[in-house]
């Protein structure tokens, strides 16, 4: 379990820090192509939707926002659970690459899977708890390794999501500018002996922002546009599983 967990983390800080410098990613191109297939067993995203910035979180809206909070309860309400799965069927549909072969149907349907035990998530200081995708389950690399064999396939792979609200336009002393949905889609790919094949991260965000308003995000309005900024996350990270594992 450690393993995954390790590759997750190392992940998450990448995300962090995005915008700091790039991370290294593993691409092993002949883990991938012809007679190769995979398949995605587990989908999971951070419990929150982020927001903190220069100048503080902008999410609770302050004074504001417990007033707008008391009318409108979903307000500024940070959970990511209806994001992920608003979101995650478009993630599955743009994983597409000329080189990447993922097992037809619904894998959840899988005889083997619907069989296989869920891991315990990872507790401690440094784990993050991840929300998991209806249907899906959390396994430990012990597990996965054992699930690719049961499900006949060459490999597994786990994506994991996080959402932020990114700001966009000019703000004065914290008020007006708007926000932008904003994914990062993390992806790790090991095979059936248990080696990671493919590791890496992309990031995309909504054309459209959704108005500021009194120094917070309107959550509402802009959960529907994680749909976009998912889809070009994922599109991003597959252009770049294309390049890097083409022989």
């Amino acid at each position: 379990m450690g393993g995954h967990w390790k590759a997750g983390a190392v992940l998450a800080t990448a995300a962090a820090l995005a915008g700091c410098g790039s991370i290294g990613s593993i691409h092993q191109p002949d883990a991938f192509g012809a007679g190769k297939t995979y398949a995605v067993v587990t989908v999971m995203a951070n419990d929150k939707v982020g927001c903190s910035q220069a100048g503080g979180d902008m999410c609770n809206g302050g004074v504001f926002g417990l007033v707008n909070m008391a009318a409108r309860k979903d307000a500024y309400s940070t959970s990511a659970d209806e994001i992920l799965e608003s979101t995650y069927p478009t993630a599955l549909r743009s994983m597409r690459a000329p080189n990447l072969r993922l097992a037809s149907g619904d894998i959840k349907a899988h005889r083997a899977y619907r069989a296989a035990a869920e891991d315990a998530q990872p507790k401690g200081a440094f784990s993050q708890q991840q929300l998991i995708a209806k249907g899906y389950k959390y396994f430990s690399d012990e597990s996965l390794t054992k699930l690719a064999r049961d499900l006949k396939v060459h490999g597994v792979i786990t994506l994991t999501l996080s959402y932020n609200a990114a700001r966009s336009g000019v703000t004065v002393a914290g008020v007006g500018g708007g926000h932008k949905a904003q994914t990062t889609v993390f992806v790790r790919a090991i095979d059936k002996d248990g080696k990671n094949v493919w590791v890496d991260y992309a990031m995309g965000q909504s054309d459209q922002s959704v108005s500021t308003g009194i120094g917070a995000v309107d959550f509402p309005k802009l959960r529907p546009l994680f749909v976009e900024s998912t889809d070009k996350a994922v599109r991003k990270l597959m252009e770049n599983f294309a390049s890097k594992t083409k022989m």
